[in-house]
């Protein structure tokens, strides 16, 4: 049986089983919103047609409320990963010193020597690795 014009976007899912939901393409979207009856239906369709025309709709979904827990957990977490990198460019610059050894600070000398600087040099830190 054929839908009467009227009832265009109206469907009944499944049949026979008094579900009624509205059907609605816009802008290549597909939106399909429950209502209680047929005629609730056409009253809904009727309203999502002219929220269409004034240019509301879709309707835009409200943000959601962070709440004060979610906050802190999210500073906590972005804290713990800023000192994590802090210690892996410690840990670097450490093991770089280490691989360079004595040659790289007797070169170091040398420089400033050529510069005519003072050149005592601060002993390396001991390292811990």
């Amino acid at each position: 049986m054929a839908r009467k014009v009227s009832d265009a976007g109206i469907l009944e899912e499944p049949r026979g089983s008094g579900k009624w939901w509205v059907r609605i393409f816009h802008q290549r979207h597909r939106y399909k919103r429950r209502a209680a009856s047929k005629g609730h239906a056409r009253e809904l369709r009727e309203e999502i047609r002219g929220a269409i025309r004034k240019g509301q709709w879709p309707p835009k979904p409200e943000p959601r409320r962070a709440l004060f827990d979610e906050l802190l957990e999210d500073y906590r977490e972005a804290k713990r990963r800023e000192g994590k990198a802090l210690m892996k460019y410690i840990a670097r610059l450490l093991v770089g010193e280490i691989a360079q050894g004595r040659a790289a600070l007797a070169a170091r000398g040398h420089f400033v020597l050529a510069l005519g600087l003072s050149h005592s040099l601060p002993e390396p830190a001991p390292c811990l690795l």
